[in-house]
């Protein structure tokens, strides 16, 4: 049965967007671009990791040309509200020499965080509404495999804006066997996805960090 939200005049409608609310952490600029890092919870994990630290992500948004000057109007500490895309980049680890993707947060739109009364009551009051980290994929696979036990690597490709973009999500379940029967590179399909952020060490002096795209939904859509 055919979804009028994802076909129009016949054709599927492809979607990549990501959309955060929450308080600006880390704020960086320079000639090219304004970079703002959002404090979000991590969903569907316990708040407290075993160390005792809190359970957070912190996606990282980079802003260009007229974004770039909105974004820069805000600082450290503002809760914001996000509207961007995922870019990703294929690289060459220099450590494995294995391919990898960099997955970039393309930031578009940026204004202030709604308020609770407000969203509520239409009174600009009150603290902001609780933090989001969501991202809406519609497109075509293009790749799916399992790197590993209880997890499955699929790419999702979107045409959006004049601009093909691949992009590599994950799925983490017992039964990968499933996903793998149903799903085929070429089928179109929708899905909903958090922004995970990781941090492993490489060695003693330096850090990586990994934008992971955790899908916690896939949908095949047939017309």
């Amino acid at each position: 049965m055919e979804n009028t939200e994802l076909f129009k005049d016949g054709a599927f409608t492809h979607v990549n967007e990501v959309i955060l609310v929450g308080p600006i952490v880390r704020k960086y600029t320079n000639d090219v671009a304004c970079n703002l890092t959002i404090k979000t919870p991590r969903l569907n994990m316990p708040n407290i990791t075993k160390g005792g630290e809190a359970s957070y992500n912190y996606p990282e948004v980079a802003f260009y040309a007229v974004s770039a000057s909105d974004a820069n109007k805000f600082n450290e500490g503002d809760v914001v509200e996000i509207h961007g895309m995922i870019q990703p980049k294929k690289k060459i680890a220099k450590e494995t020499g294995r391919e990898y993707y960099n997955q970039k947060l393309i930031g578009m739109e940026i204004k202030p965080a709604e308020k609770v009364l407000q969203r509520e009551f239409g009174i600009d009051n009150g603290n902001p509404v609780e933090a989001k980290n969501l991202v809406r994929l519609a497109g075509v696979v293009s790749k799916i495999a399992t790197p590993s036990e209880g997890v499955i690597s699929l790419n999702i490709r979107t045409f959006v804006n004049g601009r093909v973009n691949n992009i590599q999500t994950f799925m983490y379940d017992r039964n990968v066997g499933k996903y793998m029967e149903k799903y085929r590179v070429g089928d179109r399909v929708v899905a909903v996805a958090t922004i995970q952020t990781l941090k492993k060490k490489i060695n003693d002096d330096q850090d990586k960090y990994y934008r992971n795209v955790v899908l916690s939904a896939l949908y095949k859509v047939e017309e």
